[in-house]
């Protein structure tokens, strides 16, 4: 996660790195795929810029896994604090690893510390939201996370895996599908690896996921 500038170096900590290069200037959006799933690029693309420029409501990008959208919420958070401005940018998988270690003998801060750092984070952007094989705990603190954001109506990004919001707890899905405050992009291109999309690629005999 990153978070503003005075708590920790902002080049130190985006999910050990591994995003850092992503930008939206490197994200390809003339894949070989329909004209369709283009547009559906292209404005995952545009609203995601705008977002990282002015921060406001929520964006919630859908899509299969590999079409672009974990590229996207990183690239947002790149953008940001290349700034210097504030953004925490968090897998939900490591969000919910980071709150567990807060249990251990040797943390040095509490769950509560922590969880308070993730609900008020002037930025959010929470990666690959996926509860499907949650326990009962993690989905509690998502859903006091997601809540505690919708209400104050805090600048939130969500990448959410899958081909639409159907398959979340209702809880969720009513949050994400109030229009007043959340943009919801479906993003319909296939997986992308490399110059091709996996569903162009000849030496691709099925397609992935």
């Amino acid at each position: 996660y990153r978070q503003p500038p005075g708590t920790q170096s902002v080049t130190e900590i985006l999910t050990a790195n591994i995003y850092i290069n992503k930008t939206f200037e490197n994200f390809v959006i003339n894949r070989a795929v329909s004209s369709e799933a283009k547009e559906s690029l292209s404005k995952a693309h545009r609203i995601a810029k705008a977002f990282a420029l002015d921060p406001d409501k929520w964006v919630i990008l859908v899509g299969k896994n590999g079409c672009g959208k974990t590229h996207l919420a990183a690239a947002t958070a790149n953008a940001r604090s290349k700034k210097g401005e504030a953004v925490y940018f968090v897998t939900l998988p490591n969000l919910l690893d980071n709150l567990r270690k807060t249990f251990e003998s040797n943390s040095r801060t509490t769950l509560e510390k922590r969880f308070q750092e993730v609900c008020m984070a002037p930025v959010l952007i929470l990666d690959h939201f996926d509860l499907s094989a949650a326990t009962a705990w993690a989905r509690e603190k998502i859903f006091q996370l997601i809540e505690y954001r919708y209400v104050q109506t805090l600048p939130t990004m969500i990448t959410k895996p899958g081909d639409s919001l159907e398959d979340i707890d209702a809880v969720f899905r009513v949050r994400f599908s109030d229009t007043s405050l959340c943009e919801v992009i479906h993003i319909t291109a296939p997986e992308y690896k490399g110059g091709v999309s996996q569903a162009a690629n000849p030496h691709n005999k099925t397609n992935r996921r």
